[in-house]
């Protein structure tokens, strides 16, 4: 029996939810624009300085990541500026739509409470903070994602109840047509999403519904919509594994040891080294018991997600990996949803409150923490000692030429000095954004006549791109590292042109 407090909440549940909604953007816009931008940050600023006419073209095949989310960046861009923290407000936009997504989802999993419950785990999730104070397309992914997801319960719930007049489901239809979209839209590795709905909603049709074929029409004209509209993409992709042009290459194979860490991380805690396996043993234990508590067609719903996308995405690893943290995290919505079931369903209801809020706790001592020991890229710090120390007759070798396009966001928000930006030659150097780029391309046949014109060249390496491999022979070091990166993943050489050549 539903005490009256908690017979409030779920007759009325926006205030709670306003408030923890509150309490995320406070974690979400906190120091948003602190942190200098890591070079994927970058890009998305590049790209979204694209004309749109490009991003939805056949010029987008030397671009792993669809064209969604840089067009809305550059929509953004132009309202609200290229500052850090402008450009990845948009995320942490979406990170907020992102909770009250999960509330939905946990609400029509199990009840209001569970949804309220998710809603908080959500707000203060280290990988929520994270990926929603990103300037990158995975926030915009998980709303969307999470959204399909509640239209698929609200879809299920309808067939077994025979409540599935077209009249009824269309706005479920359209609803996970939209968010299945969007997510193809905002990161190839969606696939998985339409593929896995149809195992779940194949087994539903088969085992759990009286098999009424206006359902499976309906099914499949909202599926047939899905692969009209994803289609040009589709057809993109195919082109850029056959020329391998895609830029996944550098994605190691997953290890064992990789892929529990990912995982720890996604289930429980982010920054807390070991701890975060001990903690996502506990977290799962809980997810686990939530899910058993849950009925028939709702377990089915969360094993074939909750299992099947980092299965899935495992299993394509062994042959071409892109098992990463960022494209297996969107799957959170459904373990927030089990975890919320967990804590509600636990058999000693004084538990409750305080597991909930221990659990709270323990995710928001990480995200606190997260933030403190998160690695950042120093790109200002970079064009701050140029500013200082490089003169007119400097110039700055980056690893390609997207690098150079990408360092110069730098040089036009805080200003390099008068150096020129060089970049690396490459085999793709002159396709996709390497067509935006004007300056010279260097490689070993032209090095020595382009290094001689210059006094001193200012060399960034970050992790195993080190372009002064095109230096050798034409120039000495004067300084291995001007920049002091403790982790060793970004290094800032000088050279001075050998006075032997």
């Amino acid at each position: 029996m539903l005490t009256r407090a908690s017979a409030l909440i779920e007759e009325r549940p926006w205030g709670a939810l306003a408030l923890i909604i509150a309490v995320g953007a406070l974690l979400r816009f906190w120091d948003l624009g602190g942190p200098s931008l890591w070079i994927d940050e970058i890009s998305s600023v590049s790209f979204g300085r694209v004309p749109v006419g490009y991003l939805w073209s056949d010029w987008m095949v030397y671009e792993t990541n669809p064209p969604l989310y840089y067009s809305l960046l550059n929509g953004w861009m132009d309202v609200f500026g290229e500052s850090e923290f402008a450009v990845r407000a948009m995320s942490a936009v979406f990170g907020l739509a992102a909770i009250a997504a999960v509330f939905a989802f946990a609400r029509a999993l199990h009840s209001t409470q569970a949804g309220l419950c998710a809603a908080v785990f959500c707000a203060l999730s280290a990988e929520q903070l994270g990926y929603s104070q990103e300037a990158r397309g995975y926030m915009l992914g998980f709303l969307a994602a999470t959204l399909a997801g509640v239209a698929l319960l609200r879809i299920a719930d309808a067939w077994r109840e025979n409540t599935s007049r077209l009249s009824t489901l269309w706005p479920y239809y359209a609803l996970y047509a939209g968010g299945a979209t969007v997510a193809l839209y905002t990161h190839t590795t969606f696939f998985v999403l339409p593929v896995l709905a149809n195992v779940f909603m194949a087994w539903l049709w088969v085992f759990a519904t009286p098999r009424r074929w206006r359902d499976a029409l309906g099914w499949i004209g909202a599926n047939l919509l899905v692969a009209a509209l994803w289609a040009w993409w589709a057809l993109i992709t195919v082109r850029q594994i056959q020329s391998g042009a895609e830029t996944v290459s550098w994605i190691p194979a997953p290890t064992l040891r990789d892929t529990v860490a990912i995982l720890s991380h996604i289930v429980a805690t982010r920054s807390f080294e070991i701890a975060n396996v001990l903690a996502a043993a506990g977290f799962g234990a809980l997810m686990a018991w939530g899910w058993w508590k849950l009925p028939l067609e709702r377990r089915v719903f969360a094993l074939v997600f909750g299992a099947g996308v980092p299965l899935v995405l495992l299993a394509i690893s062994l042959a071409r990996p892109i098992f990463l943290e960022r494209t297996v995290f969107w799957v959170q919505y459904v373990y927030f949803g089990l975890l919320a079931v967990g804590v509600l369903s636990l058999p000693w209801a004084r538990w409750r409150p305080g597991v909930l809020a221990l659990l709270a706790l323990v995710l928001f001592a990480d995200s606190l923490n997260w933030s403190r020991v998160a690695y950042r890229e120093p790109w200002r710090e970079i064009a701050a000692i140029l500013r200082a120390e490089a003169g007119p007759r400097d110039a700055v070798l980056t690893y390609n030429t997207l690098g150079a396009l990408n360092f110069d966001y730098y040089c036009r928000e805080d200003g390099c000095g008068d150096v020129e930006v060089l970049a690396q030659a490459t085999p793709r150097g002159g396709f996709g954004m390497g067509e935006f780029y004007r300056g010279p391309q260097i490689d070993l046949s032209n090095a020595a006549s382009i290094v001689s014109a210059y006094d001193r060249i200012w060399v960034i390496a970050r992790t195993e791109d080190d372009p002064s491999v095109v230096l050798a022979g034409v120039a000495v070091q004067e300084s291995e590292d001007r920049l002091g990166d403790e982790t060793g993943r970004m290094r800032l050489s000088v050279w001075r042109p050998d006075p032997a050549q």
